[in-house]
C-alpha cells in the first residue's frame, strides 16, 4: 500500500527522533566511559603511589603487648615519605639480616632513633641525645639492655637514612641493638592496626621524684 506524503514526513521524522536517540545514548556512554577510565588511572596512580592495605601475621612476641603471635595486621605497602616517619612510629622492614635466606620475610618493629641522633643505654633505660626517653608502650618492666651490636653505656650516632628500631618486649626481640640501624629502603610499610599509646616522650627536668637520671652520663654508667 502506497504512503501518503503526510504519512512519509512521519516516518522521516521518527527516524530523525530515534537517531537523535541513538547519538545522545552513545554521547553519554561515551562520557561514562571516558570518566570511568580517568577515575580508574587516577585511582590506580593513588594505589602505586601511596601503597595499597595489606594484612599480615605477625610471628613471634618480641612486639608484645601491642602485638601478639599469629595476631593478623593491616599495614600499608607504601613508597614510605622519609619526612613522614616518627619515632614511636611501629613499621614493617624486610632484613637479610634478620632472616637469612628468606629475603620476602618482613617483621614489626618500633622507631625509637631517628637519622643523625645519638643513642644510649644505662640501667635499662634509652637515651636519645644524652636526654632519657620514656616509652609507656613497652612489655612488663620495660627495661632495654645491651646486646651485641650496642652495648650498656655504649653511645652510637645513628648514620643519615638508617633508624634504630626495637621491639616493644625488649627481653625477646632481636632488634637494632644486634643487628645494628637498619636502612631506610628496608622500611616496606607501616602499621595502621595496634593499640593507642602515648607516644615516647621526654620526662620534664621538674619531675623531682623521678629517680632515674634524666641525663646519660657516660663515666658515671661505667662506673656501676
Amino acid at each position: 500500500m502506497q504512503r501518503s506524503p503526510f504519512e512519509w514526513l512521519g516516518v522521516f521524522f521518527y527516524n530523525i527522533i530515534v537517531l537523535r536517540k541513538i547519538v545522545k545514548i552513545a554521547f553519554l556512554s561515551g562520557i561514562f566511559l571516558f570518566a570511568l577510565i580517568v577515575i580508574s588511572g587516577i585511582i590506580f596512580f593513588v594505589r602505586s603511589f601511596y601503597g595499597s592495605d595489606t594484612l599480615s601475621v605477625v610471628k613471634g612476641n618480641s612486639m608484645l603487648p601491642s602485638f601478639s603471635d599469629g595476631e593478623v595486621v593491616g599495614w600499608k605497602r607504601a613508597k614510605v615519605d622519609k619526612a613522614h616517619l616518627k619515632r614511636g612510629e611501629i613499621v614493617y622492614l624486610n632484613s637479610e639480616e634478620t632472616y637469612k635466606g628468606d629475603e620476602n620475610a618482613t617483621f614489626l618493629k618500633r622507631i625509637v632513633g631517628l637519622p643523625g641522633e645519638e643513642i644510649a643505654l644505662s640501667s635499662g633505660y634509652v637515651y636519645i641525645n644524652n636526654k632519657l626517653l620514656i616509652e609507656d608502650y613497652l612489655y612488663r618492666t620495660g627495661r632495654t639492655f645491651g646486646q651485641s651490636f650496642l652495648k650498656d653505656c655504649q653511645i652510637f650516632k645513628i648514620p643519615e637514612g638508617e633508624y634504630f628500631v626495637m621491639g616493644d618486649n625488649r627481653e625477646l626481640s632481636r632488634d637494632s641493638r644486634d643487628i645494628g640501624p637498619i636502612k631506610f629502603k628496608r622500611i616496606v610499610g607501616v602499621a595502621k592496626d595496634g593499640p593507642t599509646y602515648n607516644q615516647s616522650k621526654w620526662i620534664s627536668t621538674q619531675s623531682a621524684s623521678f629517680k632515674v637520671p634524666l641525663f646519660f652520663n657516660e663515666t658515671h654508667c661505667r662506673e656501676k
